[in-house]
């Protein structure tokens, strides 16, 4: 449950990188006609698209997670596993008998 938390704190973050570095604008000084002061334009950088469907697709995936993580959280509950009472044993594997030959 909690690696699927992670998971999604990961995706969040990289959706927000995306959607930010699709808000950047890259600042062009244009002159306009005989003027002696350069206008400036806001173009968008050429792969802003692409990181607005990148971002909305890392978003939409840590929804996913945090929703999952929750669903099998509650579906662990509903079958009885709790996972503050189950001990934390380690697996020993179970020791043959030594068979005897008369």
């Amino acid at each position: 449950m909690y690696v699927k938390f992670i998971g999604a704190g990961i995706c969040f973050v990289l959706s927000l990188f995306n959607v930010l570095g699709a808000m950047q604008r890259v600042p062009i000084k244009t002159s306009v006609g005989d003027s002696s002061r350069p206008a400036v334009a806001m173009m968008k950088p050429p792969g802003a698209n692409l990181n607005w469907l990148s971002g909305g697709v890392f978003f939409a995936a840590s929804i996913s997670l945090i929703a999952w993580a929750i669903w099998e959280y509650n579906s662990n509950i509903d079958i009885g596993i709790d996972s503050t009472e189950v001990p934390i044993t380690p697996l020993t594997p179970s020791m043959p008998k030594p068979t005897v030959k008369n």
